[in-house]
């Protein structure tokens, strides 16, 4: 129970920080997905079947945060976290003496794969509504282009508290596909 709560208060801080502290400390508005690091961190380290419960939790809460349509984040990290977790174990063997460049690798796969999913489900969802809100643009582009360089700044900054955190409380189960 208390890995729950450890969990879930987690996602929450990030989420908090993600919507109201990091659009005003990075210029331009555009803020570092601290949420998805943090589900890029679990699909990189455990299947899928492990992790989907709290990738779908991570992204209702960003989604009521945010107040964007009702599942359109859970959406986007579940394909991302997909992704991430089907790359990690293909290249489980390499890992080794490249673990952290590999990391690295996952958070840009994995934040295009969210930028790229997030914005076609908003595109389709705003269809049906009538108001077009997002769209591919060269914008767009550039600031998913920037949004990667501030994710792996943040991942390097979060990775060792995650690992801490998964090691204090023992969150992690005890298979991962990276060290």
């Amino acid at each position: 129970m208390l890995q729950k709560i450890i969990i879930f208060l987690t996602i929450l801080i990030l989420a908090a920080a993600q919507v109201s502290l990091f659009p005003n400390l990075m210029p331009g508005g555009l803020a570092p997905d601290a949420v998805l690091l943090l589900v890029i961190f679990w699909a990189a380290r455990y299947r899928f079947d492990r992790v989907w419960l709290r990738v779908a939790l991570a992204g209702l809460i960003l989604d009521v945060l945010t107040s964007s349509a009702l599942g359109l984040n859970v959406a986007a990290f579940a394909i991302a976290a997909f992704g991430v977790g089907s790359l990690a174990k293909r290249l489980k063997a390499a890992q080794k003496p490249l673990a952290t460049l590999v990391l690295f690798g996952f958070v840009v796969f994995g934040t295009l794969a969210y930028g790229f999913s997030f914005t076609a489900l908003a595109v389709a969802a705003s269809h049906f509504s009538g108001v077009v809100t997002t769209q591919f643009s060269g914008a767009w582009l550039a600031g998913l282009f920037f949004r990667i360089i501030y994710n792996l700044i943040l991942f390097g900054i979060l990775y060792w508290p995650f690992r801490k955190m998964e090691i204090f409380f023992q969150v992690a189960p005890t298979k991962t596909l990276i060290k």
